[in-house]
């Protein structure tokens, strides 16, 4: 599910390289956000590198080791792509925003509800149903 948005994310990234404003940005934006690019191109490869893993060595069994593999893989991959996020959002933030506190702010802001959605929220909900005996 996340591949297909990362995927546009990165299409929308490599775009701005090659968008005439991206010239207009200080050579720190523009290094940030080859920074956000590279970041999210990681992401990419931890989200594919278990389905891959999968066909090349194991694609007729699914093992506790694999389950394990995959699910480091994918929390990584996501993390990565909080950064990425957060990072361009900085970026993007500075056309908007005449003030780096700020942008750094509300960065800040968007990296934080990524990870509570993505990693808090699912903690809690996962304590809260094995406490609940459900």
């Amino acid at each position: 599910m996340v591949l297909p948005g990362i995927q546009a994310l990165f299409g929308f990234q490599w775009i701005a390289f090659f968008n005439q404003r991206f010239t207009d940005l200080t050579h720190t934006y523009q290094s940030l956000h080859l920074a956000a690019t590279a970041v999210v191109a990681i992401s990419a490869a931890l989200l594919m590198t278990p389905a891959a893993y999968h066909r090349a060595a194991r694609s007729k069994a699914i093992s506790e080791h694999f389950i394990s593999l995959s699910t480091r893989l994918i929390l990584s991959g996501m993390f990565c792509l909080s950064l990425g996020i957060a990072t361009d959002f900085f970026v993007i933030s500075s056309f908007v925003v005449n003030s780096l506190p700020l942008c750094f702010g509300l960065a800040s802001m968007i990296w934080l509800v990524l990870i509570a959605l993505w990693f808090a929220y699912p903690v809690i909900t996962a304590r809260t149903t094995n406490s609940n005996g459900n």
